[in-house]
């Protein structure tokens, strides 16, 4: 659709140029819309839909580690008290383990 609306507007205002309007003829044949979904295999989308739910999964989780230890302060150890660094480095371990054993258990399956 948008390339008809280009089409149309560059032949009102180039007054309909015949080479320009055979240029235009030849690009505007590659911008058919392509559906690509709908040639794709079943088990090609549930493959990509692992990929990218386990990535989001492993960035979620790295996004947060590195609020908690950097913004909040909880990884460094600044005169303050012990605890809460060891208890963030703990549950940072503990929910790595978990990632983890999530992740093994969907690529596992089938």
């Amino acid at each position: 659709m948008y390339s008809m609306v280009i089409r149309l507007i560059l032949k009102i205002y180039l007054f309909n140029n015949p080479s320009f309007a055979e240029l235009l003829n030849t690009l505007t044949c590659f911008s058919k819309k392509y559906s690509m979904e709908s040639g794709w295999d079943p088990d090609v989308k549930k493959f990509l839909i692992k990929v990218l739910n386990s990535l989001s999964l492993v960035l979620l989780w790295m996004i947060a580690c590195a609020t908690a230890g950097i913004y909040f302060q909880l990884g460094h150890i600044n005169g303050g008290p012990l605890i809460y660094t060891i208890l963030f480095y703990s549950v940072m371990m503990i929910t790595l383990f978990l990632l983890l054993r999530y992740l093994f258990k969907i690529w596992k399956s089938q």
